[in-house]
């Protein structure tokens, strides 16, 4: 089994993935402008991203998101891609994350429950629900 998680920076990587995932995942919107983005490759095919979002303004926690195609699911690539978020999140001394679910979506509400966050019933005004972590817990 080959496993990459590498760097994205430009949108023509994710053509083909983007394509692929809005047939099934209508919850993800990527926007490679101002956010860090990570790539996870399984036998040289691009099968799964992931972002934290938040740092061009002020914002007190920062914004993660992960995105699994479908055929690759339940195999623990979003658990690893997002533990190397988690990694570039703490070089970058981020010291809270949160991630915005809608309500439907139950693999990312399992997979982030698992990971640690914590799920208030906080919602969006698009009525995805708020998921938070510390880092550094004290």
């Amino acid at each position: 089994m080959n496993v990459e998680i590498k760097p994205l920076c430009q949108y023509d990587v994710l053509d083909g993935f983007l394509e692929k995932l809005e047939k099934d995942n209508e919850f993800f919107h990527p926007d490679l402008t101002l956010d860090l983005y990570y790539g996870l490759w399984f036998n040289k095919q691009l099968v799964a991203i992931g972002f934290i979002r938040g740092w061009e303004g002020d914002w007190p926690e920062k914004v993660l998101g992960v995105a699994v195609l479908s055929e690759f699911r339940r195999f623990g690539f979003g658990t690893l891609l997002y533990y190397k978020l988690e990694i570039e999140a703490n070089k970058r001394a981020v010291d809270k994350l949160r991630v915005h679910v809608h309500p439907d979506n139950k693999p990312s509400l399992s997979l982030f429950g698992r990971l640690g966050f914590v799920f208030t019933g906080e919602k969006r005004e698009n009525n995805e629900l708020i998921g938070r972590k510390n880092l550094h817990p004290r």
